[in-house]
């Protein structure tokens, strides 16, 4: 059996060593959390420096995931996406949400033979980051405009 290392983004151990930008739409969200916030970013920061995958899918793809979500436009990022978008992934971001066993091998395999292993995980780390972290949103949002 073969064995593919592919390079992953790992969580700094300490403080982040970079700037945190105050103006970033999650960063007043997760302000409560340093640690958390600052390891979010940087994990997002990480997503957007791999270039393995078409930044214009990623950025539609994340705007995709905030809409399905219903997240607020003050937490939805200042980055436009630019150039033309293939809308099967965006729709990749529909069966991710909804149910992610949709997305089938075959579709992996595809996407591994166009973009790599890389390719493919820069892919599903976008998915799965957008996900969560507008999860959180969507979940902050409610729970504050809840009646008591």
């Amino acid at each position: 059996m073969e064995t593919t290392v592919i390079p992953t983004p790992t969580a700094p151990k300490k403080q982040a060593d970079f700037a945190v930008d105050s103006s970033h739409e999650l960063a007043a969200l997760l302000a409560p959390s340093p640690n958390l916030r600052d390891r979010w970013l940087y994990l997002e920061r990480s997503l957007w420096e791999m270039e393995a995958f078409p930044t214009a899918a990623l950025r539609a793809i994340q705007l995709r995931i905030a809409k399905l979500l219903g997240v607020p436009g003050e937490y939805l990022p200042s980055v436009q996406v630019t150039g033309k978008t293939d809308l099967e992934f965006v729709h990749l971001a529909d069966s991710f949400l909804f149910d992610v066993r949709s997305i089938t091998s075959e579709k992996t395999e595809e996407i591994r033979n166009q973009y790599g292993d890389v390719g493919l995980l820069h892919l599903m780390m976008c998915l799965a980051i957008y996900d969560g972290i507008y999860r959180v949103v969507s979940t902050q949002i409610h729970d504050v405009t809840r009646p008591r």
